[in-house]
This record gives C-alpha cells, structure tokens and sequence, in this order.
C-alpha cells in the first residue's frame, strides 16, 4: 500500500512524494525499489542530478539492492546531466552487481554519450 502511494503522488505532487520517501527511510516501511527509483526519476526531471545520486548512495547504504530499471533510471538522469564519467562508473556498478544491460540501458548509455559529446563511447555501445 505504501509503495502504491509513493508511486501514485509521485505524478503530481512532488512535495507529498517526498514527505513519503521521508518516512519511508525513517519508519521503516517495506524497503523496495520501486520508490528509490521513483524519487530518482523525480529528482531527475526536476534537475537535481545530485539528490539522484544521494538517494542511490542512500539505497544501497540501506541495503536495498538496485535492480535494473533503478540503473538505467539513474543513468538517464546522469546523462541529462551531461556527466559521462559518472555515467561510466555506474554502468560498471550495474555489470559488477551481476545484472544483464537490456534495449533501455544501451540506449541510456548512447544517448548520455551522444549529449556529453563522447561520440568514441557511444559508437563503442551501439
């Protein structure tokens, strides 16, 4: 119930979303992916790329094990933030957590290349 609410305020109402994620982390509520990543993707589209990897770090320091939509989230938020280098450094976090890149990642990864202007890179994925 919890994670539906999280996902459905997560559309409209950014500061509910929020107050949520708030007693998510200090409530313990059921720990999942689902509102990590939707807080990441709300911070991606309103263009705090740092809160994007603040609430990553976060996860993981909680012990909630990304999976392969958080990833590929956070990668495209890092690559509407033009930084490639971070973009990297994920992708290899993604590859050493055991998970498989899908359509999505790969196209996450050609697309904050191509942004960030490191075309070598991106022809490197496609």
């Amino acid at each position: 119930m919890d994670l539906i609410k999280l996902s459905f305020f997560s559309v409209g109402n950014m500061d509910t979303t929020l107050r949520l994620y708030d007693h998510l982390r200090t409530k313990k509520w059921q720990r999942d992916t689902v509102p990590f990543t939707t807080i990441i993707k709300i911070y991606g589209t309103s263009g705090n790329f740092d809160g994007c990897l603040t609430v990553f770090e976060e996860m993981k320091a909680l012990g909630v094990e990304p999976n392969l939509v958080c990833y590929n989230t956070l990668l495209d938020a890092m690559g509407r933030a033009k930084r490639p280098w971070q973009v990297k450094s994920i992708y290899q976090q993604l590859l050493s957590s055991g998970l498989t890149p899908g359509w999505a990642t790969y196209a996450s990864l050609i697309r904050a290349y191509s942004k960030a202007r490191y075309g070598d890179d991106a022809m490197i994925v496609y």
